[in-house]
């Protein structure tokens, strides 16, 4: 990114926050040159919140189109929330939500986070580093569940368990849809 070989749009939300988690601090600093300062953030959630709730009101609604909104539902949402019984568990499930309270969760998901839900980040023994929901425990093992997988780990290979205060969902979900596929969305998990 550095050196213009790829642009910073390309680092994901999720693909920085996986940058930060391997604990190197030089790479953590570069991911975090590319983003804004706290205090920034806060305003630029603001300015998110106001735009998106002019594109999901009532009006706006009632021309949404559900067959798409559940297309992007299954692309962009499935993979951790489920709705209807449909779709992953890593994340709370959204049947149910207002497009308020999806809106608020979009816009700044680490706002309040159920303690289901917090992102735990283990070391091991062997140098992994192991990111995602604590899905089980027992006196043996834990299992974690992410985006990419579930891996079991056994608790003495366990160097120590940090949890995030940071939500697993990462922030700028709605930045690479249109008004229209927000409506969509929104239209389809509020219907």
């Amino acid at each position: 990114v550095a050196a213009g070989s790829i642009p910073a749009s390309d680092l994901s939300p999720y693909i920085r926050r996986q940058i930060r988690l391997l604990g190197d601090s030089e790479l953590g600093e570069q991911v975090n040159l590319l983003e804004k300062t706290g205090g920034e953030r806060r305003t630029a959630r603001e300015v998110m919140r106001a735009k998106y709730g002019e594109w999901v009101t009532s009006t706006a609604l009632q021309t949404a189109d559900s067959a798409q909104g559940r297309t992007i539902f299954l692309n962009l949402c499935a993979s951790c929330h489920t709705f209807r019984g449909e779709g992953g568990k890593i994340g709370p499930d959204l049947t149910g939500r207002t497009s308020d309270a999806i809106l608020q969760k979009v816009v700044d998901p680490s706002a309040q986070i159920s303690p289901d839900y917090r992102l735990s980040i283990a070391r091991t023994k062997d140098g992994r580093t192991i990111a995602g929901v604590i899905a089980e425990r027992t006196s043996r093992t834990i299992t974690f569940r992410s985006l990419a997988e579930t891996v079991t780990v056994a608790t003495d290979d366990i160097l120590g368990i940090e949890t995030s205060a940071q939500s697993i969902m990462p922030e700028g979900l709605f930045e690479s849809l249109s008004r229209t596929q927000v409506r969509d969305l929104v239209g389809y998990l509020v219907g």
